[in-house]
């Protein structure tokens, strides 16, 4: 009898060490995962704030770039974009967007500010006398979202019209000029890259854009 109680014992002991075994490796295992966890979205954070820098500083290139190389500028305004769609990225794509686009407007204009609403109401385009064009969004009237700041007008814009579906908006300064302004990102993606005869080059991307592998932005 006795044999058969240390016997019985012995495998008591042996399940109770296994059941402990099962139970370290288990908490060992979840804070490995949560470790892991942890440093993936650290990752993640990190990739996406140094895209958003990079982003921000390939539109300041391309907004600098727009009056002596607007071909490049274009480009570089898309790179920005898709990198990631910062507000300066999406101001210097609209702006880039309109660079074929200025018509002469003969006459003598005064300057007034002047306002529009989208036909969806959820845009609304302030025209100023600094000479820009600020879009708003509306969808959420006691509080209007920046959305953009148009500025190729060198005079106060007197004058401002969204098309019926919404997707272009026309402005008039006193620089005696009328803009049409592409207001979708992506439409204006594809009239920039509509225009593009010289692709950006590997040259020139590891020149603006040296932290990321090249990928033309028109292609």
């Amino acid at each position: 009898m006795e044999a058969a109680r240390q016997v019985v014992e012995a495998a008591r002991q042996r399940a109770r060490f296994l059941r402990r075994f099962v139970a370290a490796l288990t908490v060992l295992l979840l804070v490995a995962i949560g470790a892991s966890v942890v440093a993936f979205f650290e990752q993640r954070s990190a990739v996406h704030q140094l895209d958003v820098a990079i982003s921000r500083q390939v539109a300041d290139e391309a907004h600098s770039l727009s009056g002596s190389d607007p071909t490049l500028a274009m480009q570089l305004s898309v790179a920005a974009y898709r990198i990631a769609p910062t507000s300066e990225a999406r101001d210097s794509l609209l702006s880039a967007s309109t660079f074929h686009a200025a018509t002469r407007v003969l006459g003598d204009h005064s300057g007034i500010l002047a306002v529009a609403i989208s036909p969806d109401g959820h845009t609304l385009a302030v025209g100023s006398g600094d000479g820009s064009v600020r879009l708003f969004g509306i969808s959420t009237a006691t509080a209007p979202a920046f959305l953009s700041s148009l500025t190729d007008h060198t005079g106060a814009v007197y004058g401002v019209a969204f098309s019926p579906d919404g997707h272009t908006l026309a402005s008039g300064g006193l620089d005696h000029t009328v803009r049409l302004w592409d207001t979708d990102p992506d439409e204006a993606t594809k009239d920039i890259c509509s225009l593009i005869v010289t692709p950006l080059t590997r040259d020139q991307w590891q020149q603006y854009i040296p932290d990321l592998p090249y990928q033309p932005p028109c292609q």
